[in-house]
C-alpha cells in the first residue's frame, strides 16, 4: 500500500488490509486521495490529491505519520512514462 508515492509493508496487518479486511480495498494501491477523503470509492484510489482542501490534506498528513510510525517503507511508486 502506498501513501504519497511511498510504499509501505502492511503484511503484519493482514486482518485489516488482507482479503476480507475492512481496508482491503487500499492494498496494492496508492490510496492517498481515498485516505485524505476517508473514502472507499474506487475512483478515489489514486495518488492524485489535486483539488483537495486543507482539512483533507491535513488528514492525509495524519495518515502518512501513522504509516511512517507503524510500517516499514519499502519503496516508491514508479510513475508511468
Amino acid at each position: 500500500m502506498a501513501i504519497k508515492g511511498q510504499i509501505y509493508d502492511i503484511t503484519r496487518s493482514r486482518t485489516y488490509y488482507g482479503p476480507g479486511g475492512p481496508y482491503a480495498i487500499f492494498a496494492g494501491k496508492d490510496a492517498s486521495r481515498a485516505l485524505a477523503k476517508m473514502s472507499f470509492e474506487p475512483q478515489d484510489l489514486t495518488s492524485d490529491v489535486s483539488g483537495l482542501g486543507p482539512f483533507e490534506l491535513d488528514a492525509l498528513i495524519d495518515w502518512e505519520y501513522k504509516f511512517v510510525s507503524r510500517y516499514n517503507m519499502v519503496g516508491t511508486v514508479k510513475e508511468d512514462d
